[in-house]
């Protein structure tokens, strides 16, 4: 194994002990000997002050045995914050960073984040904390988790995964990984503006924020089992305009790769238990390479999209749930 490893994993949140939605990510290098964690999460439903502890835990049979890495508070909407601890031996209990299968956040002793990173599903009810949590707190030799400048309303477009090679999955060999490229893609000249960015110059109507897009945007039906009940076609030009606008949309290679091979993404709004949903999607094919990298790069979800035939791979959709 390298000396040197860097990834960025998604954090999910859970509910009722199920993952629900995507609510930032975190950071993970190991260097000089040192492992340094940085958490980013943007969640409106969070109160300030609320005590976080962070574990990384492992697999044993179906437990989920937790190291503790170190604990931090809420902000008002966030979670922000970084530690370090030695990575051959997590805050001194003997197990190095590359045995770590993933991240668990608890808020005020109940899980409510994480992230693997072996591509397997967490239990919260199989997770266990380590005895004699307050003595490991006490005697910890990694550095208490201080909170991370945040910008805003938690962290910026910035803070995603920019490039392929700063998205190395935590394999003991990178090179064995499928690997996604960023594609180039042109812009547009400067003095061609796109529908979205009029959003800046409409004033405050009575129309919805989704009323708004469905007004500026063109209206394609890719479903017909209903469960997307209305959808627009999205040029990657529209997308800084619709950051403004609130709508948490990232910044990474897998969207870039996905308008490059097909020329459009999707906005769509979804049914889901009797309450609208939000979704953002990048086009496809259901492949185990393809479903790997969509994963990684936040959009866990496929949907096949009509295309009038049974072709194998299956067109359609990755993507995720947005607010």
């Amino acid at each position: 194994m390298s000396d040197y490893r860097r990834f960025i994993s998604y954090l999910y949140e859970y509910k009722n002990e199920k993952k629900t939605y995507n609510r930032g990510f975190l950071k993970a290098e190991a260097k000089g000997g040192i492992f340094k964690l940085e958490i980013h999460i943007k969640d409106s439903a969070l109160a300030a002050s609320v005590p976080v502890q962070i574990f990384g835990f492992t697999r044993n049979d179906d437990k989920l045995p937790g190291i503790f890495l170190g604990s931090t508070q809420t902000s008002s909407g966030a979670i922000g914050c970084c530690l370090k601890t030695a990575d051959q031996d997590l805050n001194g209990s003997g197990i190095p960073m590359k045995d770590l299968n993933g991240i668990i956040l608890l808020c005020g002793g109940t899980l409510c984040y994480a992230s693997a990173w072996d591509d397997l599903p967490v239990n919260p009810q199989n997770f266990r904390v380590p005895e004699s949590l307050s003595d490991i707190e006490q005697d910890s030799d990694a550095v208490p988790a201080e909170p991370y400048p945040e910008n805003g309303d938690g962290f910026s477009d910035n803070d995603l995964p920019q490039s392929a090679e700063e998205t190395n999955s935590p394999a003991e060999d990178s090179s064995e990984e499928p690997s996604l490229e960023a594609e180039e893609v042109k812009e547009l000249p400067k003095e061609e503006k796109s529908p979205a960015e009029l959003m800046d110059f409409i004033p405050d109507p009575p129309l919805s924020r989704w009323e708004r897009v469905m007004d500026l945007y063109e209206s394609i039906s890719p479903f017909t089992d209903g469960s997307i009940t209305e959808c627009v076609r999205l040029d990657l030009k529209d997308l800084p305009a619709l950051r403004k606008e609130r709508w948490l949309i990232g910044n990474n290679p897998l969207i870039l790769h996905a308008y490059s091979e097909h020329h459009h993404l999707i906005l769509g709004k979804m049914e889901d238990h009797d309450k609208s949903v939000y979704i953002f999607g990048v086009p496809g094919t259901y492949t185990p390479k393809e479903r790997f990298m969509a994963d990684m790069y936040g959009f866990p979800y496929f949907k096949a999209a009509n295309s009038g035939t049974r072709n194998v791979p299956r067109f359609g959709y990755w993507y995720r749930i947005i607010d």
